[in-house]
């Protein structure tokens, strides 16, 4: 390795490389990356031997029967990642001429991209412009094949990457938009990801709710409608087996949502859940272009949404949802022989009642006025849910109250079905948007009240009013535990906290958020229709000829210019000075002779004039630098000052 120049610079640049992935490969590849890395610090320094090449060959099948061994595959996210990270480390470990570093670095540079594979948020982003300016730095070194202090290294490859970002941003612009999951894999795009999911049991949303991560973020064309009736319609469920209900098949396609007036137009940023599905508000009126809506009014994609993605929409404020026959009837089924308690609560206000309205109110009422809790912390609840929630313990979460709700209304006639997703959001100041996140999950009913169409119950306003009012944290006990973020922080924290996540939004907005479709707009704007158009070909082509024209432009004067010589600088400087004072400097004049001339017009100097000129000759003509001569020379050459006056009186 003493042999390889930039020795510490390749072992600095791959530790940088490797060192971030360790949450997104297995832990022991890591490990045993690192291992390498330090053995070859070690090697460097001179304190630890080479490895042979069969202890190499040894780790590489070692290390690749455990990455299979770990995943049951070599292919894949993480799998391949694990694989890439260990081959780069054993790269190092082998490497004995500039050959191999080069080989190496280039790997380095494909590392520092495997993150975005798994995640492409902005941190992410952020720790890319360390990385690739060491890795140019390191690469720089090799290409010169000299000693380069870190200062220098750096240096030279920022003013490289600075002249590429012109060309970088072009490309970004204009280069032909992938549609599909451009980072992510097509075999891991069903890895586990939070978010709500087809079914619903007790304790599913309240395990929801002690995460504080972002589900979407909303931002409305004009003021935002009231908190209470943000109702982000999710996943509709219809099926009950007597604890868990499930979503029905797809049987249909609605063309309209709703009849309804008073549109509300506004835009959702998702992040990715590996679910058809997207949030909306009821009912919607339009739909974007590649989303349609199920029989049960919910919003899908045509593919499962697995990178974060941006719809327009519009909703009605107000609407009726309609029905048809064989829906209707599927939200009538209850298995037999379950929760015959409430099977007789609920036949009794049916008696009692005249009309399903009425039924929903004495409902309603029930929970109001009996001694039911709003908690995260309900018991558990034995084969017969709902009478042991309605019954004893008459603790629970929204998923309680709803579940209990519909099965009371179904087991009194009425229609009715469970309606997943999101309620409320955090109003973020900063840029005017609404933050939703997994914690403002939330559950409800619709429940078919004739000609007034389904109709949105929710039975934990009956319980928690405040929880539709103002939000999750003011409905729980201070006993339930809950993410800072959402119960309370103090006012410093809230607005750091609310700055950050609108410069998060901007970065979804501006660089993840722009899409083909984005892409095609701007391009109609500067009038080309086609990506394979001559339009596009000369903009391409004038584009980069601007963009590069600033780095031809510094590469035409740099090879005019003579390397810089702070030796030489600083004599000139020197001469410089005494030119103003009106002695100059001819072109055959030596530097002795130059200083004889000026210590007869300035003999009061002649101590000055001559140890800059001692100190230049003897830097000029020294066959090794001296930095400690070179700042006097600098520092001499910058103060002196002929006396004019008295020159002028000789």
């Amino acid at each position: 390795m003493k042999a390889l120049h930039g020795g510490n610079w390749l072992i600095a640049a791959t530790a940088l490389a490797i060192a971030p992935l360790q949450p997104f490969v297995s832990s022991w590849s890591w490990l045993v990356a690192m291992a390498l890395l330090l053995w070859r610090f070690g090697q460097q320094s001179g304190r630890l031997p080479a490895m042979r090449r069969w202890q190499l060959i040894a780790l590489t099948l070692l290390a690749t029967a455990g990455i299979f061994a770990t995943y049951r595959s070599l292919l894949g996210q993480s799998a391949g990642s694990s694989l890439v990270v260990t081959l780069a480390a054993l790269k190092l470990a082998e490497t004995r001429n500039r050959r191999d570093a080069t080989l190496l670095l280039y790997l380095d540079f494909f590392l520092c991209f495997v993150r975005f594979i798994f995640s492409q948020k902005l941190p992410e982003a952020a720790l890319l412009l360390p990385q690739i300016l060491l890795i140019t730095a390191a690469l720089t070194v090799q290409q010169l094949r000299a000693a380069t202090p870190w200062r220098a290294g750096l240096m030279r490859a920022g003013r490289l990457l600075l002249q590429a970002l012109p060309l970088a941003l072009l490309l970004f612009v204009v280069f032909p938009r992938i549609e599909g999951p451009l980072w992510r894999l097509p075999q891991d795009s069903q890895q586990a990801r939070s978010g709500l999911s087809d079914s619903m049991a007790p304790g599913n949303i309240a395990s929801l709710s002690q995460s504080d991560e972002v589900a979407f973020r909303v931002q409305f064309d004009g003021t935002p409608p009231d908190k209470s009736t943000l109702y982000w319609r999710g996943p509709v469920l219809t099926r009950f087996d007597g604890r868990t209900w499930r979503r029905a098949p797809d049987n249909g396609i609605r063309i309209a949502a709703a009849d309804g007036s008073d549109p509300i137009s506004y835009s959702i940023t998702q992040e990715p859940h590996n679910q058809r599905w997207i949030f909306a508000l009821e009912a919607l009126a339009r739909l974007p272009a590649d989303a349609s809506l199920n029989q049960a009014y919910q919003l899908q994609a045509e593919q499962a949404q697995t990178e974060l993605k941006r719809f327009q929409l519009q909703s009605w404020r107000h609407y009726r949802l309609p029905e048809d026959e064989a829906d209707l009837q599927q939200a009538l089924r209850l298995p037999a022989a379950v929760n015959p308690q409430a099977r007789q609560l609920a036949q009794q206000w049916r008696a009692a009642s005249q009309t399903p309205s009425q039924v929903v109110e004495l409902a309603l009422r029930h929970f109001n006025r009996q001694q039911f809790f709003y908690t995260l912390q309900p018991p558990l609840l034995g084969e017969n849910p709902v009478d042991d929630f309605l019954f004893r313990s008459r603790r629970g979460f929204c998923e309680h109250y709803t579940s209990a709700f519909v099965f009371l209304m179904r087991a009194a006639g009425i229609p009715a079905r469970v309606v997943t997703g999101y309620l409320g959001g955090e109003l973020n100041p900063v840029g005017g948007y609404l933050i939703v996140r997994q914690s403002d999950a939330h559950a409800w009913a619709e429940v078919w009240l004739g000609t007034a169409g389904w109709q949105r119950i929710d039975p934990t306003a009956a319980v928690a009013p405040t929880r539709v009012e103002q939000g999750i944290a003011d409905a729980l006990p201070a006993s339930d535990r809950l993410p800072l973020a959402i119960r309370g922080q103090p006012a410093l924290l809230r607005a750091l906290r609310l700055g950050w996540d609108s410069v998060v939004n901007r970065w979804n907005q501006q660089f993840l958020g722009y899409d083909s479709q984005r892409q095609n707009s701007l391009l109609q704007q500067l009038g080309i229709d086609e990506l394979a158009s001559y339009r596009m070909a000369g903009l391409i082509a004038g584009g980069a000829l601007l963009a590069l024209l600033p780095s031809l432009l510094w590469l035409a004067w740099s090879q005019r210019r003579p390397p810089a010589d702070p030796v030489a600088a600083a004599y000139r400087r020197f001469c410089r000075r005494l030119a103003q004072a009106g002695l100059q400097r001819e072109p055959a004049e030596t530097a002795s002779d130059f200083a004889q001339r000026a210590s007869a017009r300035w003999p009061q100097q002649q101590g000055e004039i001559d140890a800059i000129t001692r100190l230049y000759q003897q830097l000029r003509y020294h066959p090794q630098p001296d930095r400690q001569g070179l700042r006097q020379l600098q520092q001499l050459a910058a103060t002196f000052r002929p006396h004019t006056r008295k020159a002028a009186r000789q």
